[in-house]
């Protein structure tokens, strides 16, 4: 018959080994969620800096346009015209960053999502213009037809503002969620509590997007 104390051994090896198995888990765990937190803030400082690159870059010309005076209607044909010659391109690692980004948020993964969709739109527009012009320059005459190239100077336009503002609500959320020493309490924060009035114009933006 087994003895108290080899009994006692028996528990104490026992319990130390669930223990040990216990702390080896909690100590993976807490690793797996350092480097997961790591990577999100990696990947969200190369999606900001490149959104606040599309957001300044914007910024800029409407503000030079106001200073030269560009009627409402010459400022497509303008501002395109100044983003074909010179627009922020999206670095390397941006789309990467996006995709370890999208699982965070429902709302940042809608804002980037469709910042990717319209931005792509605008380059191969701009690309379009690029060739247009090249081929005008060449060979003096146009390459497609006015009404065309004027429809993408309107296009252009009106999705660089709609970029702009998926882009501002992104930055948004990536500060506060991923960048921001209270990250935690801001994602808490917006699903259990309330959003800011900022947070719910992003929202809303949304909203009028999908319908």
């Amino acid at each position: 018959m087994m003895s108290l104390i080899d009994l006692i051994f028996k528990w104490q090896t026992l319990i130390g080994a669930v223990l040990g198995g216990m702390f080896a888990l909690a100590t993976a765990l807490v690793v797996a969620l350092t480097m997961r937190r790591r990577e999100e803030v990696a990947s969200g400082m190369v999606v900001v800096s490149d959104l606040t690159a599309v957001r300044i870059a914007s910024e800029a010309l409407n503000s030079l346009a106001e200073k030269e005076n560009i009627g409402k209607k010459e400022f497509p044909l303008w501002f395109s015209d100044k983003l074909v010659s010179s627009h922020p391109k999206l670095s390397a690692l941006f789309e990467a960053s996006v995709a370890r980004l999208m699982p965070v948020d429902v709302y940042l993964a809608a804002h980037l999502s469709l910042f990717q969709r319209i931005y792509s739109q605008i380059e191969i527009m701009l690309n379009k213009l690029s060739r247009d012009y090249s081929h005008f320059h060449e060979h003096g005459e146009s390459l497609r037809p006015k009404e065309h190239m004027l429809a993408d100077y309107r296009l252009i336009t009106r999705h660089f503002s709609m970029v702009v503002e998926h882009s501002k609500c992104a930055e948004d959320i990536i500060t506060k969620i991923i960048l921001s020493n209270f990250s935690t309490w801001h994602r808490v924060r917006r699903i259990f509590f309330c959003m800011s009035q900022n947070e719910k114009k992003c929202k809303d933006i949304l909203r009028k997007g999908s319908s």
